[in-house]
Parts: C-alpha cells; structure tokens; sequence
C-alpha cells in the first residue's frame, strides 16, 4: 500500500489513520478511492491519483477516504494483529479530529 501521511484521520480509538492508494483488480489502476457523500461505495467510487486532489476532496467536498493505519493496532476475530483499514469520513462518527500536513 502507498500512504500519504499529508492527511492524519485521528480514530476515536486513538489510532492515526492515512489514506492509502489501492490497486484495482479489474483494471490495475493504483489510486486513492474515495466516495462522494451519502452515495455508494461500490457504485459511485472515485478513483484520484494525486494526493492533494484526493485531500482537497475529503475537506472541501466531504468525500469518505480509503484509509490504514501504518502498523497492526486491532486484532481479529482468529486473534491475529491486523490494521485497522475502512473507509472514513472527517465527520463520521469514528473520526474525532484530523490534521492536514
């Protein structure tokens, strides 16, 4: 995964979240994704190859991000350590602050 640490989603855990850039299967494009607000994850993804666009849009525009934290903070349910990943909004109710770099 390719983190941008520009953009910092602070989790009501604690944990510091970054956004990632994915590859997708289907086309082999590595980019942010991000989903415009209150539409679909699946249907209405927008893929965004540069940073500072992808942030602008999260700010300016309200977009939930595809974010990561760096290193395994949670644990699954085999009690494996994992990442906390997911989609995330600077106003969701898991986001209680965040800092732009």
């Amino acid at each position: 995964m390719i983190y941008t640490e520009r953009l910092e989603l602070i989790h009501k855990s604690g944990d510091v979240l970054y956004p990632v850039k994915v590859t997708r299967k289907s086309t082999g494009k590595t980019a942010f994704h991000l989903v415009p607000f209150g539409l679909d994850k699946t249907d209405d993804l927008v893929e965004v190859e540069d940073p500072s666009e992808a942030i602008r849009l999260v700010i300016d525009e309200r977009h939930s991000i595809r974010c990561s934290t760096i290193t395994a903070t949670i644990t699954d349910k085999k009690g494996k350590r994992i990442k906390r990943t997911g989609i995330y909004n600077i106003k969701g109710i898991s986001i209680k602050e965040y800092n732009v770099r």
